[in-house]
């Protein structure tokens, strides 16, 4: 749902919602409403009151759990009905001193707080305002929540709508006949010049589209299986280019533990290789590394050569961003640069507790 559709519902249930909670008031009160200033009196209550959600409202979009427990939403939702019901009191106190049937102002506010002047008072006025505000905080809330669970469910089925878009594209790649071409030529010309290698690198080859085969149906694997699969496909290359091509990777045990994307990293290496291999001195020296810090997921994949412009401009590189954009939304980051005669990519993904 959109931000803007959700902005416009807000508005009109809540200005609706006050109007029909003072309406009633109204209604059960009429005689009490005769004259001009306990009209202008409840008009001003009004306006306090759709003004006063509106600043609840901020509140709960800054301050609200993004885990939904449960503990903290209702000692939030107390907290701030609580103290809105207090500002309520205070505007209350001002705007019936004004209205008042005499012209004193000072006098009547003064009176009206010697009234409330003890705690018990206080506390109890407090309280008896404080319940149309908490119905409206739990009607909030519990709406908010709904669009969330929404919008979720909504942002995981779109995930995984491109993750399996992405999965069938990787695979008609690698079955496509250049890729079957390169390999399987280097394979036919190795088993002439040395068997031992045509025998890895048909092995590596098979494994590498065993694993494609096998992640078909899967949105997300533990980062470790993308590095196994990364690094058959870059020792198939490597095999290819021989001394043209160098690569190293460092991960640790936690990051592959880590459950990401399938083929998350797998559009990178490919760029890293195809480009790399024009820009690059001899050799492209490929590096992968990933490591967790403070429950973030970090990924970093350089290579020697510089940045083209073609590199952002593709399907791969877009297609990747939009993956990461409905499966983490806000929980991660995505750098490409250039520097030093290296070209980057910083990845950053904080790991989400779905705990209630």
């Amino acid at each position: 749902m959109q931000i803007k559709n959700r902005n416009s519902l807000f508005w009109i249930f809540n200005i609706s919602g006050w109007f029909l909670f003072f309406g009633l008031d109204v209604a059960l009160n009429f005689s009490s409403y005769a004259e001009l200033s306990s009209v202008l009196n409840l008009f001003a209550l009004f306006l306090f009151a759709v003004l006063l959600s509106s600043v609840m409202r901020i509140i709960y979009r800054k301050r609200m759990p993004d885990n939904f427990k449960i503990r903290r939403i209702i000692l939030l939702i107390v907290v701030v009905s609580l103290g809105a019901s207090f500002l309520r009191l205070i505007f209350s106190l001002l705007v019936e001193s004004y209205f008042c049937t005499t012209s004193d102002f000072a006098n009547n506010l003064k009176e009206n707080i010697a009234i409330i002047s003890t705690n018990a008072r206080i506390f109890k006025r407090t309280f008896q305002m404080a319940y149309p505000l908490l119905i409206w905080s739990l009607m909030y809330v519990a709406l908010k929540m709904w669009f969330e669970l929404i919008i979720e469910k909504e942002r995981r089925e779109k995930a995984f709508l491109l993750a399996q878009q992405a999965e069938l594209k990787m695979l008609r790649y690698q079955l496509n006949p250049h890729f079957l071409f390169n390999s399987l030529n280097s394979i036919q010309a190795l088993i002439f010049e040395n068997q031992q290698m045509a025998d890895k690198m048909l092995t590596e080859l098979s494994e590498f589209l065993r694993y494609t085969l096998s992640h078909v149906n899967k949105t997300y694997v533990p980062f470790k299986d993308e590095l196994d699969a990364v690094q058959r496909y870059l020792t198939i290359e490597k095999i290819r280019y021989e001394e043209k091509l160098e690569y190293s990777v460092q991960c640790s045990e936690e990051a592959g533990r880590y459950q990401v994307l399938s083929f998350l990293i797998q559009p990178l290496i490919e760029n890293a290789v195809k480009h790399g291999i024009k820009t690059s001195a001899i050799p492209l020296k490929i590096n992968i590394k990933g490591t967790v810090t403070h429950n973030i997921l970090h990924i970093e994949i350089s290579n020697t050569g510089r940045l083209l412009q073609t590199e952002n401009e593709g399907t791969g590189i877009p297609n990747l961003k939009e993956r990461l954009e409905n499966a983490y939304e806000n929980r991660h980051s995505f750098k490409m640069f250039e520097n030093d005669g290296r070209v980057s990519v910083q990845l950053a993904i904080e790991h989400q507790d779905n705990s209630i």
